[in-house]
């Protein structure tokens, strides 16, 4: 909503992509508050004391760049929160002092480590944001046994804010506050994905979830990416004609990008994080694997773990399969690795 005390923007380097910042900030209001003129001739009348911008990946902003987009923002927005790595050889507090109007200041903050009163704190909000029950006493027991069942289970957990982000939406969305699956990461990564997708398109989330294997597989074993228009609608086509469907490249496309899967550029297509990517292989391999397809996938993935997003897909797939196959694969080829490791050798 473009009315109140505080209009915030978030913007990043997938929000750049190629634009200059005031690109950048007009495609940024366009998206968080409607993809029409009117949302950014709005956001333009307000007056700079209630803009507020966070950004995101500042520190892979090439350099060059850097005192134009200062500029612009200073003069645009009454409250900037830059988001940077703790070790970066630029002193952006020294950059703008100079540049800020009487009464102004820049300051630095460090980002503490997660400890658990942080997380149910963070719990307690994002079970309000996604709930329709906001009472505070019910929303504190929930949140609490959320943050308990994470604590109790936390083999099964990657603690970072933004998985603990979709497990709770994950949770209010299937009234289900104590999972006790093994294949939680999986379930709750899909049902993220899958929710993205069904606000965007409510139909053939099926169909597009194996399209999105194929896509996968295609990108990371021909090394074909950002993968072309022309290579998504063959390996669509090919779909088509194998299962007797009749899915629409351009349909899919749209659903895809405002869902935030792929983004575009020049007519190539890339996934939107590599988690993703990794998540599709992952599932694609145990597709393929549990239809009795071996093309020795796991042996080349597992021979060069430390390389692109190998080490991802295998975590993915640890977590999503049953397959006893591949799970065996893994512990054969994880022994051999850590052979030599004085801490881990058999007596």
């Amino acid at each position: 909503n473009l009315i109140g005390n505080k209009v915030p923007i978030y913007i990043n380097e997938d929000t750049f992509n190629g634009k200059d910042i005031k690109r950048a900030v007009k495609a940024a209001v366009e998206e968080q508050y409607g993809e029409n003129p009117i949302a950014y001739e709005r956001f333009q009348q307000l007056d700079k004391t209630e803009k507020v911008l966070l950004i995101d990946d500042y520190y892979k902003i090439m350099p060059r760049y850097i005192p134009a987009i200062e500029d612009y923002l200073i003069s645009t927005f009454g409250l900037i929160v830059v988001i940077t790595k703790p070790k970066w050889n630029y002193d952006i507090i020294e950059s703008v002092k100079e540049k800020l109007a009487g009464g102004e200041k820049a300051q630095k903050f460090s980002l503490l480590p997660f400890y658990a009163p942080k997380r149910q704190k963070l719990i307690e909000n994002l079970y309000s944001l996604n709930s329709v029950d906001c009472d505070p006493d019910k929303v504190y027991i929930a949140s609490k046994r959320i943050n308990e069942f994470i604590k109790d289970q936390v083999r099964l957990f990657s603690l970072n804010p933004q998985f603990i982000s979709m497990y709770v939406g994950y949770c209010t969305r299937k009234n289900d506050l104590e999972s006790n699956t093994s294949n939680i990461f999986g379930k709750v990564f899909e049902d993220n994905l899958v929710h993205s997708m069904r606000k965007v398109s409510p139909n053939t989330i099926d169909e597009y979830l194996f399209l999105l294997e194929e896509i996968a597989y295609e990108i990371h074993f021909k090394e074909n990416y950002p993968i072309s228009e022309i290579d998504l609608s063959k390996i669509i086509e090919r779909y088509n004609i194998d299962y007797t469907m009749a899915v629409s490249l351009r349909a899919f496309c749209d659903v895809m990008l405002k869902a935030k899967v792929f983004k575009e550029e020049d007519a190539n297509f890339s996934f939107y994080s590599n988690n993703y990517l990794a998540y599709f292989v992952a599932k694609s391999l145990n597709t393929r694997y549990n239809n009795g397809y071996d093309n020795n996938e796991l042996e080349i993935i597992a021979d060069n773990l430390c390389f692109n997003i190998n080490g991802d897909i295998l975590l993915f797939l640890s977590y999503i399969t049953s397959n006893m196959k591949i799970l065996k694969h893994i512990q054969v080829k994880s022994e051999e690795h850590m052979a030599d490791w004085e801490e881990y050798c058999r007596q």
